[in-house]
């Protein structure tokens, strides 16, 4: 759905399908109380080179959605013109390149280079490290990119996939000399790289990544509790497990603590798993530590735009429209989903009530079996989509 849905009816905008209201219709003006339109600006974008990957994650919210090497989608240099045009009208100076594993685009230097070129930067890439190739590693360092490394358990890693993600630890991390008052980066307090956990069982092991942070003066890692993927085929902590994790993740903030490492979530946790004191803990001694989540803008190949993918909330974008336009779009359609509390205990508590929780996870909000909700989201059709186009040559794990 485009912002040109938006429609008005004597003198009250309504999108026309939204469930709950008269005619089929819901007020804008009422969901648009609970949105900081300063939010609508943004100065990053996230883009996904390729929709292929070199492995295939239990926890990945790309599960059901990346393709195999035969039968990927790469950005062309075409696609990056349009996205950067996208960038320029709307007054966004910086692209931060995910994946997919990005480091196996063909064109992966060109495409940073053309990012450098035309006046932007690279915010952050994200890699597993699986990957050779000099020319991208010089880029990174003589671009001074910022790394985000999602580093596994060692027993994890197939024959010599282990020794070249920490030969380009080595190179990335240690031979990259230091980035603090870097133009056109915000690099909070000079951090330059971190490595990356995600958490999906109560006993997963950690020490690897706090030991690993210490061997390349790595001084941030960032974690998360794996959420669901939007066709629910990743292994995930759903809302009856996240109690279960919650030792796990004190215990190694604590420990990540105690060795010098700062730590960042993602995706956030809920308030009333909590004791006072593991709230207390937490919020302290972990950046980003929220409950309610916003438009993180992944583009894919196709140039569909993703609120993220776990919620199939999507845009695309066109020759006319900015990021803002995107953002107001996908924080009104998100916002009629936060309202709908996750159960009755919801109503009753006041995280809920001042809107600082939104009952976890989006992606348990809606039904895609429901015409109304199927209206509004988009990316239930995307995925649908995809999933048939790659249920035969895709593996999938089984949950």
């Amino acid at each position: 759905m485009l912002m040109k849905d938006v429609k008005v009816s004597n003198g009250t905008k309504i999108i026309p399908g939204f469930a709950g209201g008269k005619n089929n219709s819901v007020n804008i003006k009422e969901l648009l109380k609970d949105i900081d339109v300063r939010r609508l600006r943004r100065s990053s974008l996230n883009i996904y080179p390729t929709d292929y990957c070199n492995r295939r994650c239990p926890f990945c919210k790309l599960t059901g959605v990346l393709t195999t090497e035969e039968d990927r989608n790469d950005m062309t240099m075409k696609d990056i013109d349009t996205i950067i045009d996208f960038c320029k009208r709307s007054r966004v100076n910086q692209i931060s390149i995910l994946g997919g594993e990005p480091s196996h685009h063909p064109q992966i230097v060109d495409l940073i280079e053309r990012i450098y070129e035309r006046g932007l930067c690279v915010g952050i890439i994200f890699t597993n490290g699986i990957f050779d190739n000099d020319e991208l590693i010089k880029c990174i360092l003589r671009h001074h990119i910022p790394v985000n490394m999602n580093y596994f358990p060692p027993d994890e890693y197939k024959d010599g996939q282990l020794e070249l993600v920490h030969e380009n630890m080595r190179r990335l991390f240690l031979e990259s000399g230091d980035l603090k008052g870097m133009v056109g980066q915000k690099l909070s307090k000079g951090r330059k790289f971190a490595l990356s956990i995600t958490f999906y069982k109560p006993d997963q092991e950690y020490q690897y990544i706090i030991d690993a942070c210490l061997k390349y003066k790595v001084d941030s890692i960032r974690w998360a509790a794996s959420h669901s993927s939007t066709t629910q085929e990743n292994r995930h902590v759903d809302f009856g497990l996240l109690r279960q994790m919650v030792p796990l993740t004190v215990n190694f903030v604590r420990d990540a603590i105690k060795a010098g490492i700062s730590t960042g979530e993602e995706c956030g946790l809920v308030p009333c798993i909590l004791t006072k004191q593991e709230y207390r803990f937490l919020s302290r001694f972990t950046r980003g530590f929220i409950f309610r989540c916003e438009p993180i803008l992944d583009v894919f190949p196709d140039l569909s735009v993703h609120y993220c993918m776990g919620m199939p909330i999507v845009s695309w974008i066109t020759k006319e429209n900015t990021l803002s336009q995107i953002l107001l779009e996908q924080m009104i359609i998100s916002e009629y989903f936060r309202r709908r509390p996750r159960s009755k205990v919801c109503l009753k508590c006041e995280w809920w009530q001042n809107k600082i929780c939104q009952g976890y996870c989006l992606q348990y909000k809606y039904d895609k079996d429901n015409p109304e909700d199927r209206k509004l989201l988009a990316g239930l059709k995307w995925i649908e989509d995809r999933r048939q186009k790659s249920k035969d040559r895709c593996v999938i794990h089984s949950t």
